[in-house]
């Protein structure tokens, strides 16, 4: 949670791979009719794996794989490749992104 909020290279990465933080409420009902009651909870920043849930990414994380195999990695290589591919991304965003600005609140 500490790292999603930063403005570096590493809150890039982690808004990259990590869900954002929320709260929400559950609701207490009360056993003898009286009014229930609403309770806050928080999740923090944590690892998501929506994203694999779409059949293209899905496809192409296989195509990579296969292509990983026929050229002779292993199943580590593959994965490191692809925290290096999303390091790139974060530290491209990082760099052309606007910086904030007071005014800007």
């Amino acid at each position: 949670s500490t790292y999603y909020n930063e403005n570096s290279i590493k809150g890039q990465f982690a808004r990259i791979v990590l869900a954002a933080p929320t709260n929400y409420y559950t609701t207490n009902k009360s056993l003898c009719g009286g009014p229930s009651s609403r309770v806050l909870h928080h999740h923090k920043a944590r690892i998501s794996l929506r994203m694999l849930a779409h059949k293209r990414v899905t496809v192409y994380l296989g195509i990579y794989m296969i292509f990983m195999w026929l050229t002779g990695r292993t199943m580590f290589w593959g994965v490191f490749l692809s925290f290096i591919i999303v390091f790139v991304i974060a530290a491209f965003r990082q760099l052309t992104q606007p910086k904030p600005s007071l005014l800007d609140t």
